[in-house]
């Protein structure tokens, strides 16, 4: 999945998050929320390719994250 979203560095030891190989993370960090938010958002469609996949993820991420900073964690939450 994170290959899916352009994450080069995902396996990089110093990266904390349930994505990489660093021995996680009690909690989820907030990119990780929004990675798994962006998971389960309604344009990510079960058998469409990578490349189709990559430019929504990215949109929705960059959705997410201008939310999370307006609203707050919180925002990953509403529909």
């Amino acid at each position: 999945m994170a290959h899916s979203f352009g994450i080069v560095a995902h396996n990089a030891q110093y990266i904390p998050s349930i994505f990489s190989d660093y021995d996680g993370p009690e909690k989820l960090s907030i990119n990780d929320m929004i990675l798994v938010r962006t998971l389960y958002d309604k344009r990510i469609k079960a058998g469409i390719t990578r490349e189709q996949t990559t430019p929504i993820a990215r949109e929705i991420i960059t959705e997410l994250v201008a939310a999370v900073k307006e609203r707050g964690e919180e925002a990953l939450y509403q529909r």
